[in-house]
């Protein structure tokens, strides 16, 4: 099976199996975004993140341990067991991160093809990328706490000379 995919700079070609006709890309919710595209050639509106908030947002958002509801066929050598943040969970701290699938279709572990309507989709990178900014944020408050602390006790080691000169 080929697949065209015209843009707005040309067109590209994918060979792919019979199995993964359909909505390709979202068939391995797992896969459909693992690689990045940094160049900043190719990038608009660029500007730095408030680390600050991206941080409360990381830090607000909920964790969870998980198995999939469906038998879905995401990676025979793994258990089916995840950790990871719920879509509305996310949505509801990072709404920029959650998207909606309309007709979300997969391979089951018996090999039929499944569909799964109105489906959240987290983009993993703009949750990835918020824990980098949260951790910056973390040690930018470290290095604040630590050189602060430095002068503390610089001013400490200063006030007891002064005060044991003063006694002599």
């Amino acid at each position: 099976l080929f697949l065209k995919w015209a843009g707005m700079r040309g067109a590209v070609y994918l060979a792919l199996p019979w199995a993964a006709s359909g909505n390709w890309l979202l068939q391995c919710s797992q896969c459909s975004d693992q690689a990045y595209y940094s160049d900043e050639t190719q990038k608009r509106n660029s500007k730095p993140l408030d680390l600050s908030s991206m941080y409360n947002q990381v830090a607000s958002l909920p964790l969870h341990q998980y198995d999939h509801a469906n038998d879905e066929f995401v990676n025979k050598f793994f258990s089916l067991t995840h950790l990871g943040a719920l879509a509305g969970d996310v949505k509801s701290v990072m709404p920029l991160a959650v998207g909606l699938v309309p007709d979300r279709r997969w391979i089951a572990a018996n090999g039929t093809s499944q569909s799964t309507k109105n489906v959240n989709l987290v983009r993993q990178s703009y949750v990835m990328y918020a824990g980098l900014a949260g951790l910056q944020e973390l040690m930018n408050r470290y290095e604040r706490h630590d050189s602060e602390q430095i002068v503390r006790e610089k001013f400490e080691d200063e006030t007891t000379l002064a005060i044991q000169k003063d006694c002599l």
